[in-house]
């Protein structure tokens, strides 16, 4: 059996209507869709509420929720505010549909770099969600290891506008 590669299924490919009632849950490795459907359920959302719900290539993780109306999925993305949420020990991003979750590791910052330079420079390819420092440990000894933990929510554009290095007119440099 032969594949073949067609165009990108771009917003033309979509039904305008209904991806506009789609919000996309972004699972870690592990989650399952009965654990999704358990999530939905703990976050007071009912089968009556939900047009389809569907899962992407194996090993993504992903699974798109179609409501069946509109004001119900904007009511409920309101109340996540696009922010993660824990079920049974597993973190579980939410995004609308055509956009995604990504964390990218900015390194050779100086440690003392305001949260507010990262956040306008990275504001620039999709809408900044979290800074987080991380976190070295070696043995017992456990510090920052003043890489930045960046996630932002982006387009599939968005995303491959990311550079994998940021300049800086003073001659620095950041490693994306």
């Amino acid at each position: 059996m032969s594949s073949k590669n067609w165009s990108a299924l771009d917003e033309e490919s979509m039904d305008k209507e209904m991806s506009e009632r789609t919000i996309r849950i972004q699972g870690p490795r592990g989650a399952s869709m009965v654990q999704v459907v358990g999530l939905l359920q703990e976050l007071g959302i009912a089968s009556e509420d939900v047009y389809a719900l569907a899962s992407g290539p194996p090993g993504s993780n992903s699974y798109d929720v179609v409501f069946k109306e509109k004001d119900k999925c904007d009511s409920f993305l309101k109340y996540l505010n696009k922010g993660a949420r824990r079920y049974k020990d597993f973190d579980y991003e939410f995004s609308v549909f055509g956009r995604q979750i990504v964390t990218v590791k900015v390194h050779w910052l100086p440690v003392c770099t305001r949260p507010m330079v990262i956040h306008d420079i990275f504001s620039k390819f999709g809408k900044v969600v979290s800074i987080r420092n991380d976190t070295l440990k070696i043995r017992d000894f456990e510090t920052l290891s003043g890489v930045r933990l960046v996630t932002l929510e982006v387009s599939v554009s968005e995303k491959a506008a990311i550079p994998h290095i940021v300049a800086f007119d003073c001659g620095a440099k950041a490693l994306v």
